[in-house]
């Protein structure tokens, strides 16, 4: 296991070896309040330098498996927070200790410090938690694929998913900011009956002329059949989806997403479809 150092902007690079067991890294991240301490993990736990890279040493008490992602509290920097496959570990001084939060295939975690909120993306989705790990709370709404790999954090406005197979994802930390600065492109898209076994008549607005990819996708993040693809102009108008595939084909009973795409917007419904 070992890091890779450059101090000419990527020039040339020099190898600090932390490990001479074979291991993979997959970590790296710097305590904001001290540039010289670095700390990297890897499926052999975690290490840090508190010179640059200078010199490494073993940080895993208390941690267990492969370490996909570690980020320190930007508020105290002696707060960590490591996402690893067995879950989300917390430690509290600077990672000398560790300790399980819970959570579990963990590949990604970040701290909000507007909010004092900690978000691990896990193969289950996103979760949250408001007391450092204390408790966790799943956050899954509008995702069509739950095996997040990564996460981004815009503090307190923000927070980005990007998931295994269905791309990347936003959601508003700001109460109302979103919809509030989508100039009414898509101020409706309303789904009814749902939930329903028949057929399902879908409303949307468009506040100017824009295109308009209009879409039914399963939870796995597969699209089903596109009802809408073209260019759409002022109003609001309804399509009418039938609970069929592409091909026609009835779908399985189950919950799908209707997801409204266009050029500045994009607008997410859960519809249920019962037997």
């Amino acid at each position: 296991m070992a890091v890779s150092k450059s101090t000419n902007s990527g020039s040339s690079w020099e190898r600090d070896t932390l490990t001479t067991v074979y291991a993979m890294c997959y970590a790296l991240c710097f305590d904001p309040a001290n540039s010289n301490i670095i700390y990297a993990g890897g499926n052999a736990g975690v290490y840090k330098s508190t010179n640059a890279g200078s010199t490494w040493f073993v940080s895993t008490t208390g941690l267990s498996g492969t370490v996909y992602d570690i980020t320190v509290d930007p508020d105290n920097s002696a707060t960590l927070y490591a996402g690893t496959s067995s879950g989300v570990y917390k430690s509290t001084n600077s990672g000398t200790n560790w300790s399980s939060t819970g959570c579990t295939n963990v590949k990604a975690v970040v701290v909000d410090n507007t909010t004092n909120t900690v978000y691990a993306g896990t193969g289950g989705g996103v979760y949250y938690s408001t007391n450092g790990g204390g408790s966790w709370t799943v956050m899954n709404t509008g995702l069509l694929n739950t095996n997040v790999t990564s996460l981004g954090l815009n503090h307190g406005i923000y927070l980005f998913a990007g998931t295994d197979g269905a791309g990347m994802w936003r959601w508003s930390l700001a109460v109302g900011a979103e919809e509030n600065t989508q100039h009414d492109i898509a101020r409706a898209l309303v789904c009814h009956p749902n939930p329903t076994n028949g057929a399902m008549t879908i409303q949307y607005t468009m506040s100017r002329p824009l295109h308009a990819d209009l879409s039914i996708y399963d939870v796995q993040g597969r699209k089903i059949v596109t009802l809408v693809n073209e260019q759409r102009s002022t109003g609001s108008r309804s399509v009418t989806w039938y609970g069929e595939d592409e091909h026609g084909a009835p779908v399985p009973a189950g919950i799908y997403f209707c997801k409204l795409v266009t050029d500045d917007a994009t607008t997410i419904q859960k519809i249920i479809r019962l037997k």
